[in-house]
């Protein structure tokens, strides 16, 4: 799953990203790990934009905020 995961953040397929969280919740033992798969879901939607400009050639692949 984890390396299923890299893909879709490395080619920037959101609609893949969203069938594997709901995998990963239809899977969870726990209500504490649905929260937390939803948690991440969110964080991940909400930060999509920052998240796939580092897949872009003229980004250099650097976190958004650059490095300190």
């Amino acid at each position: 799953m984890i390396s299923r995961m890299k893909g879709v953040l490395n080619t920037s397929d959101l609609n893949t990203f969203k069938k594997i969280t709901t995998e990963m919740a239809k899977c969870a033992s726990s209500e504490r790990e649905r929260k937390m798969i939803a948690d991440f879901r969110r964080y991940i939607t909400n930060n999509w934009g920052s998240i796939t400009i580092r897949n872009e050639e003229d980004c250099g692949s650097l976190s958004p905020k650059g490095s300190y």
